[in-house]
């Protein structure tokens, strides 16, 4: 039972470990293992040329890098702004303009930047970050509004200010539910970091659009599998750390 309980607590580190090296592996090998493959599946349309995948997972991780700490910076200045003396009669609009952003298409929203800031990666981190602080920021006011009354009621008479509440109680009880609130963000920025070809950012979204002009499955394919495994990493690592935040708690 002990050695069962052992296995369990190291399995998901393990796990992370070996997606670390597959998602290495696959981006720096990935350019040899194209002649077999296009071999198995005896695909000849749109076998048009090479990338340079590690350069492109590069960029790629660049943008999702920048859009997700922008997230998270700006996501908690946000969600805790609506809990100051100012912010409180601002929130219900934050709260319909955060869901507006996030409703409206994150291709749209780097067209719409990019008259303003050119071409490059800046207009996609932006229109990433819109969509990434939205999670954020409903974990952030969300976790904050479930605190239990009772214990601002002790704090209020033990002579605490609201800001000594918010920063001392609060805050420090909410941060599990922030950190899911930021892996949801993060793998948004993820996800959406392809589009930073669109602005002239590259990225492996180049590989996703050459796949689609040439018909060829194996550059989607490829494009697809790293980000796929990017995703996972961020994702068992982070929900690592939220378990782990929760038990300290």
């Amino acid at each position: 039972m002990k050695k069962e309980n052992g296995w369990r607590k190291y399995k998901e580190g393990i796990s992370i470990i070996i997606l670390v090296i597959l998602c290495v592996y696959l981006v720096f090998h990935f350019n040899e293992l194209e002649p077999a493959i296009y071999k198995i599946f005896d695909i000849h349309l749109g076998n048009v040329g090479q990338y340079n995948i590690v350069k492109l997972t590069r960029q790629f991780l660049i943008v999702a890098l920048w859009s997700s700490f922008f997230s998270i910076i700006f996501g908690l200045m946000i969600g805790l702004f609506c809990f100051t003396g100012t912010g409180k009669e601002f929130r219900v609009i934050i709260d319909k303009l955060a869901t507006i952003m996030r409703a409206f298409p994150e291709i749209a929203m780097i067209y719409f930047v990019i008259p303003f800031l050119g071409l490059g990666v800046w207009p996609s981190v932006i229109a990433l970050t819109m969509h990434g602080i939205l999670p954020i920021i409903f974990a952030v006011t969300s976790g904050i509004d479930n605190v239990d009354p009772i214990l601002t009621k002790v704090a209020k008479g033990l002579g605490m200010k609201e800001y000594q509440i918010l920063l001392n109680i609060k805050l420090p009880m909410v941060i599990p539910v922030i950190a899911s609130g930021m892996r949801v963000s993060l793998i948004s920025c993820i996800g959406g970091a392809t589009l930073a070809s669109a602005s002239g950012g590259e990225g492996l979204g180049v590989l996703l659009k050459a796949g689609q002009d040439t018909y060829n499955v194996v550059l989607i394919m490829e494009c697809a599998i790293i980000i796929c495994l990017i995703s996972l990493i961020v994702d068992k690592t982070l929900r690592k750390i939220e378990r782990w935040l929760q038990r300290k708690m």
